[in-house]
């Protein structure tokens, strides 16, 4: 997300801004199934270079492995509680 977010022309417009953007691009993400998907996939590839693992990359129409880490739910739901702290000014 760091990434999407760092390299988004809506942060070079408003890079005073971080945590507006930040919010924009989290609620982009929620908005839409493929940018949640491709986040989690980002996620999921960055986990197993850091690991030296074998990233668990989400298949549609299969059940999680049990072990994912990152997947759509818990990104979901993590981007979800970023949006919530930032509205509350929880930063």
């Amino acid at each position: 997300m760091h990434r999407a977010v760092r390299e988004s022309e809506l942060f070079l417009n408003n890079f005073d801004q971080p945590l507006i953007v930040l919010a924009s691009c989290c609620q982009r993400a929620l908005q839409s199934e493929f940018l949640l998907q491709e986040v989690v996939r980002a996620a999921d590839i960055e986990w197993g270079r850091i690991m030296s693992e074998r990233p668990f990359l989400n298949k549609p129409d299969r059940p999680n492995h049990p072990d994912d880490p990152y997947t759509v739910e818990s990104v979901r739901d993590t981007l979800s509680g970023i949006l919530q702290q930032l509205a509350a000014g929880e930063t």
